[in-house]
């Protein structure tokens, strides 16, 4: 950047930075990569946004990893998304190896592996995805050995299970 390191920036200006930086590197800056690169400050970044989380999220970016919120949406959309591609549920292993998160958050949210397909069919329902992932649903009631879709439901009924009233996971690594 030509700009004096202490020379005020406007949010779209800190966004721009961002965004260039993204592209330099070829994947989402963490904030230190960002300050080194950008020669922006981390009080200009806080003071537009708040956290860096929030900065990334304005510019339509989003970093992975150890301690980064992943919504349930990005969640099931990734793990329908592998279902299609297999065409069936993924093991543990399957989704590791090609998923976009690890398998911990949604162990973790459902409380164990085995119950991550029913937990999805009763989260697709409930954000009203099942004519878009039809397909999918059917293959995971087709795993879990129900002739119904609609008769899966997680609700929550589990004790480690807490998606009745969280949609956000944390994602370990």
């Amino acid at each position: 950047m030509s700009r004096p390191f202490n020379h005020p920036m406007s949010r779209e200006e800190v966004m721009d930075a961002i965004r260039k930086c993204a592209e330099e590197l070829g994947h989402v800056p963490s904030l230190d990569e960002l300050l080194r690169i950008a020669k922006i400050s981390k009080y200009l970044v806080r003071r537009h946004f708040g956290p860096y989380v929030k900065a990334l999220e304005a510019c339509g970016l989003e970093r992975h990893g150890c301690g980064y919120r992943v919504e349930m949406m990005n969640l099931f959309l990734d793990w329908a998304g592998m279902v299609r591609k297999l065409g069936k549920v993924p093991s543990m292993l399957e989704y590791e190896l090609h998923g976009k998160y690890t398998t911990k958050p949604l162990v973790r949210h459902y409380g164990g592996w085995t119950h991550v397909a029913a937990g999805m069919m009763d989260y697709a329902r409930e954000a009203q995805l099942e004519d878009e992932w039809k397909d999918v649903l059917e293959v995971a009631a087709s795993s879990l050995n129900l002739s119904n879709i609609d008769r899966v439901s997680c609700g929550g009924r589990r004790p480690a299970c807490r998606h009745s009233y969280s949609r956000e996971a944390v994602v370990p690594r």
